[in-house]
């Protein structure tokens, strides 16, 4: 079955926030305590409920998964280039009881690059988040500062040649310090219990740390200490849907459907229309031209003088009857 070439009208793009009981303005305020304080879920619902909002830890927590990598994912466009020098490191989080690495590169001005977690430390590993941090910014680095682990050489060889390896003593602190920061942050918690949920966390930190440090073109006209709530509104602006003037959306899809097809403009439909009439007249056209080479249907026809001849084999108006064939005697 052929699909229809018709296009569809206009919808706002769907909003993020759809399908949750409370609204976007309490998601927002949770997930931004979360993630800027040493607070655990129940921390988060205990002040929740002090402000009249009365929802589960657990609901926190599936806000902070579903959430995080969203509001970081519509931040991207405003955030700074990082420097070309880049010093990367890996720390231990436990996570369900068992050890897990942390690979984390940041720039000489403190802005967290990339977050990795891996369950080992070795070549691909250390391949698989050069890669990433790459492909996510864009970005090749002059020189790379790492410890003295084997596995680092032959990865940036092969990833990045044109970079300088630096592997010297104490030239890897600041990223050994940077990883307080991190161990700050999990020790209010009862620990991670998947590598998903760690690497949301330790990814959704480090976005937090650099929008602090000012590393995104966000609230830039806001006063330090408010700076984070301003950029966190605009984040929630940006992944809700952008209605039209007279848009409803709190009605029902089909009403939605209406006043968008009732809203959209001629200008936009009539090369579609159009289109689909001149197939619809090839389409026409071809039957025409089958019916008459089979006979069905006279050669010519005087104009304004329809034919109302009736094709052979098929049934009277009137239902009920035998349909018969011309060829057979009826008499």
């Amino acid at each position: 079955m052929k699909s229809s070439t018709r296009p569809g009208p206009w919808l706002p793009p769907k909003s993020a926030f759809v399908g949750f009981r409370f609204p976007a303005e309490v998601i927002d305020v949770a997930v931004r305590w979360y993630l800027r304080f040493n607070l655990s879920y129940r921390d988060v619902e205990e002040l929740l409920v002090e402000r009249g909002v009365e929802v589960d830890h657990v609901t926190v927590y599936r806000w902070v998964q579903r959430f995080t990598p969203l509001l970081a994912d519509a931040a991207r466009f405003g955030r700074h280039s990082p420097s070309d020098r880049w010093l990367v490191d890996e720390t231990y989080v436990k996570v369900n009881g068992v050890w897990r690495y942390v690979y984390r590169a940041v720039d000489q001005y403190g802005q967290v690059i990339d977050v990795l977690v891996s369950a080992r430390r070795d070549a691909d590993a250390a391949r698989r988040f050069f890669r990433r941090a790459l492909s996510t910014l864009k970005v090749t680095p002059a020189e790379v500062v790492t410890d003295a682990a084997v596995v680092y050489p032959g990865v940036l060889d092969e990833l990045i040649p044109q970079s300088w390896h630096h592997v010297e003593r104490y030239a890897n602190n600041p990223i050994e310090a940077d990883h307080s920061q991190l161990k700050h942050r999990l020790r209010p918690m009862r620990g991670l219990r998947t590598d998903r949920t760690a690497q949301v966390i330790i990814a959704g930190h480090a976005f937090m740390q650099n929008l602090r440090r000012g590393h995104y073109e966000l609230a830039v006209n806001a006063p330090p200490a408010t700076r984070v709530a301003a950029a966190f509104t605009e984040l929630a602006q940006a992944i809700r849907p952008r209605t039209r003037e007279g848009f409803d959306t709190s009605a029902d899809p089909t009403t939605q459907r209406r006043q968008a097809w009732s809203s959209r403009p001629w200008c936009v439909t009539r090369p579609a229309i159009g289109t689909l009439m001149t197939r619809m007249g090839s389409w026409f056209y071809l039957i025409k031209c089958e019916r008459t080479a089979r006979g069905l249907e006279p050669k010519s026809t005087p104009p304004g003088r329809p034919t109302n001849r009736r094709l052979p084999g098929r049934s009277s108006p009137n239902r009920g009857q035998r349909r018969c064939s011309p060829s057979w005697n009826t008499t």
